[in-house]
């Protein structure tokens, strides 16, 4: 390991040297646009949205979604590490109330209502955007923590652009990825590819186990152990298709495949980790979209369709006596979604704006689990119709309110609504107060329903109300500018639904749990610019307090009033970047405070997540550039510190690895 890692400090620097000797006077920036001042969108009053910047997202362009969201954004990620499966918590809720879109189409699987973040490629994704709380109600509901929206843009004025990118890391860890696109003004196509593999195999320290106690100072030797069963392979492609009929006209096609086979590492405990059980999980999805946009004079129509199709296979084998491995699960299931959607919006009366839509969504499952032989196959119809109508006062106060109807398998519920307003209180600081109050609820996913043993037919939907205030504002303009914002928020969640052990011998769903989720979003983000120089500075703060108001009446329940388990109270990022001529230095910072994993909030030890701080160091240079072809390496040293750290009990995150990155634009 210690040649691997100076080989690649040895062709990092030697890159730079042969930077220095030819490529010295190359100034290489990045083709960022830079909007200094918040955009007074008068349909957008009210709502707290933010976009992960364009350098941030091609910093991380061979990580996954999971990576980019937890380092850059105030959402928490949840995870066993490179590979394994992501959960989000936005804003203190579970994991099901993050609703993700790809370009417009909702990508969170019917049975789980979750997505895993680790199976999305960031090189995939051309635009990453978040809605936070109430404003998610102007894409679709059930997002009561937030929606993620992953969008693909057509670039009309390049004729011809290919990328190939190659990552080389520790623990055998291999990625390549490659896009292609030509066209012309009137049709563009974009073909992209990933492949992604390692044995995760790092060495931790494992202090659930102890291999003896030092006689002199009565301390525990902990051994080093080796992660098992962490490998995976993942691959995937991505087509594009745009046609531009008139000026007025849009038409594109996206296609999405992808693969991943993962083995799901086996837990540390006092028993070691002997080779006696293994978890494998296979993930194949197919999604694709298809859109027309026309723009008027002061209108906007835009009808798509989409659908998707992912099939899970999982197993879980026991070493037995006698017999060698045996399945002890060996689950399928299949998932098929199809939504339809047409929205229309215009402006009228001057200062009036309306915009309406129409969805409608099937989703059926069919699973079933050969082991027990059980499963189920159930079906799910939304018909969901939005309006909002937005006014201007002026050029200093902005209002708008949203209502959102819908009917489930023809049962109409209750309507969600938003009402927010921008109120301007300085034009030359660019400072703008914003609030709102907003309804917004979660049906129950097909498993909360129909899970074979367990399912609940007779949940009812989480109902939520949230409460915002905010403050944001610009300092400066163009390359030089401070740009800042701060949001509080105050949500009450009923009929939190939670499974549960039961009488009967297994866990089911109830709505058991009324939950305050409140807490303060902040983030900064600084650009100065001066000659050949240019240092980005951008951070987040979160506090967060998701805490269950509610006795369930359950003998030996002791979560009242006490923090959701796994979500950190505090969490922070800081990132910067600094640029000079041909290289550039980045560093990136993580902060994230204890987490319990027990409801009663227990300090002990095993049941504790302590705080951790990450720290990534990324240095990268230039070695040729002409035009819009350019040659770059960078070397990557992810926990720098070589912390000592969990983000799910009993699973150990590695120790200072590093990497090298190859970049070619032709």
């Amino acid at each position: 390991m210690k040649k691997i890692r100076g080989l690649l400090v040895l062709m990092l620097w030697s890159c730079i040297l042969l930077a220095q000797s030819e490529v010295d006077t190359i100034i290489v920036t990045q083709d960022v646009p830079v909007y200094a001042k918040y955009i007074f969108n008068v349909e957008e009053a009210g709502m707290v949205k933010s976009n992960v910047d364009s350098t941030v997202m091609s910093k991380n362009i061979r990580s996954s979604l999971s990576t980019l969201l937890s380092e850059n954004t105030p959402i928490f990620i949840k995870t066993k590490g490179n590979g394994a499966l992501a959960s989000a918590s936005f804003r203190g809720t579970a994991a099901s109330h993050t609703q993700v879109r790809w370009n417009g189409l909702n990508i969170n699987s019917p049975m789980t209502g979750m997505v895993d973040f680790s199976l999305i490629p960031v090189f995939f994704v051309d635009a990453v955007s978040l809605e936070h709380g109430g404003a998610s109600i102007a894409s679709q509901s059930g997002g009561l923590g937030g929606v993620v929206n992953l969008n693909n843009k057509v670039q009309w004025s390049d004729p011809f652009e290919a990328r190939y990118v190659q990552f080389v890391g520790d623990y055998h860890t291999y990625q390549e990825y490659a896009s292609i696109g030509f066209g012309s003004k009137k049709v563009q196509s974009k073909t992209r590819f990933y492949h992604s593999q390692s044995k995760n195999d790092y060495p931790f320290l494992n202090r659930q186990n102890f291999d003896h106690i030092d006689p002199n100072t009565g301390e525990f030797i902990h051994p080093v152990d080796t992660y098992k069963n962490g490998e995976y392979l993942k691959y995937g492609l991505m087509q594009e298709l745009y046609w531009r009929p008139s000026d007025k006209d849009v038409v594109s096609a996206c296609y999405w495949g992808q693969y991943a086979d993962r083995g799901i590492p086996t837990v540390i405990s006092n028993e070691g980790l002997e080779d006696t059980n293994v978890n494998n999980q296979i993930d194949k999805v197919h999604r694709g979209v298809v859109q027309w946009k026309h723009y008027g004079e002061d209108s906007k129509i835009e009808v798509k369709t989409g659908g998707s199709r992912k099939q899970l296979f999982y197993t879980l084998k026991n070493q037995v006596g006698g017999n060698g491995a045996t399945n002890a699960i060996d689950s399928k299931s299949i998932a098929y979604q199809l939504q339809n959607s047409v929205t229309y919006s215009t402006k009228f009366l001057e200062s009036f704006y309306f915009t309406g839509s129409v969805d409608l969504n099937k989703s059926w499952v069919d699973t079933y689990e050969t082991v027990k032989k059980t499963g189920y196959v159930e079906d799910l119809d939304v018909l969901s119709v939005y309006t909002s109508l937005s006014k201007s006062f002026g050029e200093r106060l902005n209002v708008t309110g949203q209502v959102r109807n819908e009917w489930q398998d023809n049962v109409y519920s209750s309507p969600i609504w938003f009402v927010g307003f921008d109120f301007k209180v300085s034009k030359a600081y660019g400072l703008i107060v914003h609030g709102s109050f907003s309804k917004n609820y979660h049906r129950p996913t097909l498993n909360d329903l129909y899970w074979q043993p367990g399912g609940n037919p007779d949940l009812l939907p989480e109902d939520g109300h949230t409460a915002e205030f905010g403050l944001k504002g610009v300092l400066g303009d163009g390359d030089n500018h401070l740009k800042w914002s701060i949001t509080s928020y105050y949500s009450d969640i009923d009929n939190w639904i939670l499974w549960i052990p039961s009488f009967k011998g297994y866990w089911e769903p109830r709505n058991v749990k009324n939950v305050i989720s409140k807490g303060v979003e902040t983030q900064l983000l600084w650009n100065r610019h001066w000659g050949d120089f240019n240092l980005k500075i951008r951070g987040d703060y979160a506090y967060t307090r998701s805490i269950n108001m509610e006795k369930s009446g359950i003998w030996g329940d002791e979560s009242y009033k006490k923090q959701l388990v796994y979500i950190p109270v505090h969490s922070a990022n800081l990132w910067f970047r600094f640029d000079y001529k041909w290289m550039n230095i980045s560093y990136q910072y993580n902060y994230f405070s204890e987490r319990f994993t027990t409801t009663s909030n227990e300090p002990n030890v095993r049941q504790w997540l302590y705080p951790y701080h990450m720290n990534e160091l990324d240095v990268g240079a230039c070695l040729y550039k002409k035009g819009d072809r350019m040659v770059q390496v960078k070397l990557t040293i992810s926990n720098l510190f070589d912390e000592v750290y969990h983000s799910i009990l009993f699973s150990p995150m590695p120790g200072r690895n590093y990497g090298v990155t190859m970049i070619l634009n032709i």
